[in-house]
């Protein structure tokens, strides 16, 4: 994955070099520059391909080349739908010799003797796969299907068919009614998780605590445990502060005022408000906010920035990780 994200950002340079930095250039400049909608196809499927890499793996962190964060972020927010037009007529090109390439395979084996179905069984069997291999979290909704699964379930067991017994459906109620998952809620909040990059620069560090306690602040967050969740938000916090920051002390408060004088980058974020609140929930748990689920979700971007952003150490300290 190391390599697409260094292509990533190769192919994101040279397209904005190509385009002066201006997004909205690209829209005249394929017209004139046909190669430029190579360059889009050729960022478009790295993208993708980093897109549904996030999405399958089970964990919310990625070590990443410096600066990689900066450009993503650019990227969602600013190229993402230009680049895709721009690649459409590329797009379309690989599509159409896809096709044609395959005719003309199919005609080849058709004039050898072969028949057409036998052709085609051919080439899927080709084709590596895995049980579960249709399903794209990226296209697909998880939740849906889940509740579709239940549903089934409960329409065999209502009609006395012989598909499941009554204890499959009274098993899955008991998840969903006694443990209380919610499908639904639990991909919505996986998905409002960001990716938490972290930069390549700190990994001669010991970096174990900020994957574990990031991870286990969306885990808890992700299955409605929003008050641990804040609680792992703030440990993570201190720990990147002293730890990565190098401010030390033993008052929060105070390391978070010492980190911002130094540090202009943290100043936006509202760190002491969210010190107060994570004080405010786990020492004044009936004063807490009743809707926690937006405030996590804040956090956990604020903690996305201080740690993408830990400045690198001095040169002459780099031998001693």
């Amino acid at each position: 994955m190391k390599s697409k994200l260094e292509n990533f950002l190769i192919l994101f340079r040279r397209l904005r070099k190509e385009t002066n930095n201006s997004p909205t250039n690209l829209t005249w400049l394929t017209r004139e520059k046909p190669q430029l909608t190579v360059l889009c196809y050729h960022l478009y499927i790295c993208y993708g391909a980093i897109l549904r890499f996030f999405s399958k793996k089970n964990t919310k962190h990625t070590v990443a080349p410096d600066g990689f964060s900066k450009n993503w972020d650019d990227y969602e927010r600013n190229w993402n739908k230009i680049v895709e037009e721009g690649a459409g007529p590329e797009i379309q090109r690989v599509k159409n010799d896809s096709f044609a390439y395959l005719r003309q395979a199919e005609e080849k084996a058709i004039t050898e003797g072969k028949k057409r179905e036998d052709f085609w069984k051919e080439i899927m069997e080709e084709i590596p796969r895995e049980i579960g291999w249709t399903f794209d979290p990226l296209v697909d909704d998880p939740a849906a299907t889940m509740n579709d699964i239940k549903s089934a379930i409960y329409d065999s067991v209502d009609s006395d068919l012989d598909f499941f017994d009554d204890k499959t459906i009274g098993a899955w109620l008991f998840f969903e009614e006694t443990i209380g998952i919610d499908y639904s809620a639990v991909l919505s909040r996986w998905r409002s998780v960001p990716e938490l990059f972290i930069p390549a620069h700190t990994v001669p560090s010991y970096i174990t605590p900020i994957v574990e306690l990031y991870n286990e602040a969306v885990r808890a967050y992700v299955f409605g445990l929003t008050v641990a969740s804040v609680a792992m938000c703030r440990a993570l916090l201190e720990h990147v502060l002293k730890k990565h920051y190098h401010v030390q002390g033993k008052d929060l408060e105070k390391i978070i005022s010492d980190a911002e004088a130094k540090h202009k980058h943290l100043r936006g974020l509202a760190l002491q408000n969210k010190r107060r609140m994570a004080n405010t929930v786990m020492h004044k748990y009936e004063n807490r906010i009743e809707d926690l689920d937006q405030t996590v979700v804040d956090f956990l971007v604020a903690l996305r920035h201080v740690v993408t952003n830990i400045p690198p150490r001095p040169s002459k300290d780099r031998g001693r990780a």
